[in-house]
């Protein structure tokens, strides 16, 4: 564990992939939203840590009657490494 002070840096790379089979961007009644993503944080790209993360976002629309939709997600967070404690996943998350 390193004792030096703030600020640090944080700098990486990263591949994200999405897949979007919904009807409607902002009021979908039907579909599929699968992003997936991995970010690899390294000292030789200029990071002060070591660490590589995951995450898979997951969300299905399904209609119910006329006017109503069911939604659901499944969110995956997965991170390895010397994570500073900031950047470790939090519960509920951003979405």
């Amino acid at each position: 564990m390193r004792t030096t002070s703030f600020p640090r840096t944080i700098a990486a790379p990263g591949l994200l992939l999405a897949w979007d089979t919904r009807d409607h961007t902002w009021a979908p009644r039907r579909g599929l939203w699968v992003q997936a993503g991995t970010t690899f944080y390294r000292p030789g790209w200029g990071s002060d840590f070591h660490w590589t993360d995951f995450n898979l976002d997951l969300r299905s629309y399904l209609p119910v009657g006329d006017r109503a939709t069911l939604a659901g997600q499944a969110l995956l967070v997965n991170n390895d490494g010397d994570v500073p404690f900031y950047r470790m996943p939090r519960l509920g998350g951003q979405s």
